[in-house]
């Protein structure tokens, strides 16, 4: 696909969002984030009260719905002073220590999920929704060269409702005024005041004429917040901005994925499938073809290949290592396809076809994603 027709789609979202966000419509979106693995030693408790109001009953006409968002990878040590520095991270269920047989941090930065809430009414409700499910299908399609642009260098998977997770990133991003950033909170209280974080690692400043927080407070929230939430009120027009931004990208080229040559010789896109030539050092799909490539990189396609043609694409770490005999201890892809070539790009660009599925695990781009596709 060609970065013009990833604008287009952009700017095509972007129409449908601006004139929702004329029309009858109220309601925002709320963001629940939370760690992957816990700084304390201390089985991270629940908010029950968030999760009583999730099934609390709404009053008539009104579209309410939660779902999941994205899920982004930890960031694992990878030099010797890493691996001294790295603080120690716990299971929030068992509260055992993330660590390797001599007791050295594997989690340098953790990651973190998000599920999205929705409350929506007014005459053009529906309509907002489904602009909403709309956007997380295009979300999850076009998820490999989002993620490469939002997020490069980690390992990500969108779930059914990631849009909000693109917006909140592009706001990151783009620091654009008009496109607020978030504002993570938490719930505090027996009346679950929303808090901004900012506020409560100040909470002793703010608990004049008594105390606003309780003992409990302290030991559900931490010093410093793992669970927080985020309210984004003017979603429609904050995703127009959003989608013009990406659009902008795009027609710059500005994604870590680099540039993939055409063949020379083509073979049917009807019915496109992978081929590698060891001995040219080549790998070929449909009307696209990587040359170039070192042994090592042979070594490791020839893995993905073989496991794709046996109709059980996925690969993980481990089958690398076994069958090839190199480690991948972080960072697979950037050690996989690195390149020392001067002039060159630093990563191999057939590195463009892995697709990460979960953490340690990937697979080939389906053919059919690519089918008939033509760079230009």
């Amino acid at each position: 696909m060609a970065y013009a027709d990833l604008a287009l789609e952009c700017e095509r979202l972007a129409r449908d969002f601006g004139r929702l966000a004329l029309a009858d419509v109220s309601g925002a979106i709320v963001t629940e984030r939370q760690l992957t693995w816990c700084r304390r030693p201390i089985v991270r408790v629940k908010d029950f009260e968030r999760l009583r109001a999730r099934i609390t009953p709404k009053p008539t006409g009104m579209i309410v719905g939660w779902a999941n968002g994205c899920e982004l990878s930890d960031v694992a040590p990878q030099t010797a002073d890493e691996f001294l520095s790295a603080p120690v991270w716990y299971s929030p269920i068992n509260c055992d220590p993330i660590v390797n047989s001599v007791g050295q941090s594997l989690v340098m930065e953790s990651g973190w999920e998000t599920i999205h809430e929705w409350d929506l009414a007014g005459a053009n409700a529906s309509h907002a929704f489904a602009l909403l499910e709309r956007a997380g299908d295009w979300t999850l399609k076009r998820w490999g060269w989002l993620s490469k642009l939002l997020w490069p260098g980690r390992g990500t998977v969108g779930g059914k409702s990631c849009w909000p997770d693109v917006v909140n990133q592009v706001s990151e991003l783009s620091r654009d005024a008009t496109l607020p950033r978030p504002e993570w909170a938490v719930n505090v209280g027996p009346n679950n005041a929303r808090w901004p974080v900012t506020m409560w690692k100040r909470r002793d400043e703010w608990a004049l004429g008594g105390p606003r927080f309780t003992a409990e407070d302290v030991e559900r929230i931490g010093e410093d917040p793992e669970v927080v939430l985020s309210t984004r009120e003017h979603w429609l027009a904050d995703s127009e901005a959003a989608l013009e931004w990406l659009a902008k990208q795009f027609m710059k080229e500005q994604t870590v994925a680099p540039a993939i040559v055409q063949t020379n010789t083509p073979v049917q896109a009807s019915e496109p499938k992978y081929e590698l030539f060891p001995e040219e050092r080549t790998i070929r799909i449909g009307y696209w073809q990587f040359d170039r490539l070192t042994p090592k990189m042979v070594k490791i396609l020839s893995v993905f290949v073989e496991q794709y043609e046996k109709g059980f694409p996925i690969v993980d770490l481990e089958m690398i290592r076994n069958r090839t005999k190199y480690r991948f201890d972080g960072g697979f892809l950037r050690q996989a396809f690195k390149q020392k070539r001067s002039g060159q790009p630093p990563m191999h660009p057939v590195a463009s076809l892995m697709v990460q599925v979960s953490d340690g695990n990937y697979r080939l781009m389906d053919p059919t994603e690519i089918k008939n596709k033509v760079p230009e």
